[in-house]
């Protein structure tokens, strides 16, 4: 497996070492090289080696694209939680506030069946309009 390259660029050391590691060629030397047979060769390792140098860049670029997707798994699970967290809150506050009004109304029946028919009234004058 291929190790990913460090932040904030192309560290091209480690893509010569992880081309020697995966048997990518040097160019073969010879004493004659206007040869035919020397330039097939070498056409040949170059093929080659481009089809690895891609093999390579390929799992290159999938390995950052799992590290980033990784990122923002993480990243949205934390807003999740703080949402989960923030909802909860929410809730507990209602559920208090709704206490409250519920022992408002039994201490104050009275004044509160008026409070409430004013609420009525008042919601019932602005839907006619």
């Amino acid at each position: 497996m291929i190790q990913t390259e460090p932040a904030g660029g192309v560290d091209w050391g480690w893509v010569q070492e992880s081309a020697y590691n995966e048997g990518i060629k040097a160019m073969p030397e010879t004493s004659n090289p206007d040869t035919t047979g020397n330039i097939e060769e070498q056409i040949k390792t170059i093929r080659e080696d481009i089809s690895r140098l891609t093999q390579l860049f390929v799992q290159l670029g999938q390995d950052n694209l799992s590290g980033a997707g990784k990122a923002a798994r993480d990243e949205s699970d934390e807003l999740l939680n703080r949402t989960r967290q923030a909802a909860d809150e929410v809730a507990g506050r209602a559920k208090q506030a709704a206490g409250s009004m519920e022992s408002y109304i039994v201490e104050k029946p009275f004044q509160s069946a008026i409070v409430a028919l004013l609420v009525g009234i008042f919601i019932g004058f602005l839907s006619r309009r």
